[in-house]
């Protein structure tokens, strides 16, 4: 096997297990919630996310694999995506945070244990 061909089995493979990763985590998410109103928000939040991302990274990939696009360009939406993340990711917890005293819920760091 020469180079080439370990480079793109080595990003699919990464693709795929980055993908199945994010997959998890979302499942993850919703299935942690408290609340009905939390859920409903988690799921809007994921799916928001997801499109957001997909949109982003895949399109411009796209463009390149049709050649409409210079490769290098893919780097300004994904760098994008990537700034945007952190303050989308902070005010979403703060929000999930602000439901579940809305719904009474106690956070993880404050109930007792049970025995």
């Amino acid at each position: 096997m020469d180079g080439a061909t370990i480079g793109i089995i080595g990003g699919v493979a990464g693709a795929v297990i980055g993908t199945a990763g994010g997959v998890a985590g979302t499942w993850a998410s919703v299935r942690a919630t408290r609340s009905p109103q939390e859920r409903r928000f988690v799921v809007r939040v994921s799916v928001v996310l997801w499109v957001a991302l997909g949109l982003l990274v895949g399109i411009p990939i796209a463009l390149v694999l049709l050649g409409l696009m210079p490769l290098w360009l893919t780097w300004i939406p994904m760098a994008v995506a990537f700034v945007a993340l952190g303050p989308f990711v902070r005010w979403a917890n703060a929000r999930q945070t602000a439901l579940r005293g809305e719904a009474g819920v106690q956070p993880a760091a404050l109930r007792r244990p049970t025995r």
